[in-house]
């Protein structure tokens, strides 16, 4: 029976046919409808990546909020509510420092460590993955991308020094459950490269025109295929010696059915948003009062 999310609902749940529908208040998304499909969910991790480098209200929430704008006699913007605070910037850094710290530390499961292992030869063999990786040197990043996005992938895979942990933006990353949701039983993995950068040794000049290549793979339990530009790449796929999918999501607080996390500055936007209206306002009756050019041309606060 299948699982799906509801944010219009109001009540904890309800049936609906053979469907389970799980419903997220209104209360809960902030007045802001809870994405409910691919698309919407990676819209969403770029607008709370928005947020926190403090870009332009989009125009939906400020007509959600009721912001603040200033229009002119002949009803033309002239200011916008702007985001002029750091609190978001503040609470993600702050909550990224505390996961990041250095008391972050490599151990061995023992539940995971076979009984003819020597615990320590685990644990040196993980120190090497990690140095490999370098972990120590990404880790603050990693960890900011999982408070400001939400949740953020990590994948163990081979590379040409050894195998090595990367850390996946969340929007580049879309995985296939079993029907109990504790397993990944497919993973999409898509990022984007530059390629064509020659350059001539004598004069040192570009002599190559750069172009984009997607660059795919799709991970099962049993094989892995490699796409690039949509073809197929032989020599990089094959069967999945591991024998899992290696890929691990990190949430930094799951709601609802899991289908996707909130993020630090949960709780904290709407709020801050009326600060900023508050101040846009006040800048702009400032301005209004002191500044002759905008008088002349009859703007309205």
């Amino acid at each position: 029976m299948p699982i799906l999310l509801d944010s219009s609902a109001d009540q904890s749940f309800r049936r609906s046919g053979d469907e389970l529908v799980y419903g997220i208040s209104q209360t809960l998304a902030f007045g802001r409808r809870w994405p409910r499909t691919r698309d919407e969910v990676i819209e969403e991790f770029t607008r709370r990546w928005e947020a926190y480098l403090g870009l332009a209200y989009r125009r939906g929430d400020i007509e959600r909020m009721n912001l603040f704008v200033a229009v002119d006699s002949q009803d033309r913007e002239i200011t916008v509510t702007r985001r002029m605070t750091r609190d978001l910037q503040f609470v993600c850094e702050v909550d990224a420092s505390s996961i990041a710290s250095n008391a972050l530390s490599l151990q061995a499961r023992p539940d995971l460590v076979s009984p003819d292992d020597d615990p320590a030869m685990v644990q040196a063999k993980g120190a090497e993955v990690w140095r490999r990786s370098g972990i120590d040197a990404q880790r603050q990043r990693w960890a900011l991308n999982l408070c400001v996005f939400g949740e953020v992938y990590l994948e163990a895979l081979n590379s040409r020094d050894g195998a090595v942990v990367v850390a996946h933006d969340p929007r580049t990353v879309e995985v296939q459950r079993d029907p109990t949701g504790r397993y990944i039983e497919r993973a999409v993995i898509t990022v984007y490269y530059r390629t064509g950068l020659e350059v001539d040794p004598e004069t040192g000049a570009y002599t190559g025109e750069s172009r984009t290549v997607q660059y795919r793979r799709v991970i099962t339990a049993d094989t892995v295929q490699v796409f690039r530009d949509g073809a197929l790449v032989p020599a990089e796929s094959g069967r999945n010696v591991l024998g899992a999918v290696p890929l691990v999501r990190v949430a930094y607080r799951d709601v609802g059915d899991g289908s996707l996390s909130t993020w630090a500055g949960y709780g904290y936007e709407d709020a801050l948003a009326a600060v900023d209206s508050f101040f846009t306002q006040l800048q702009a009756l400032t301005t209004r009062h002191a500044n002759p050019i905008l008088k002349a041309i009859g703007v309205q606060v």
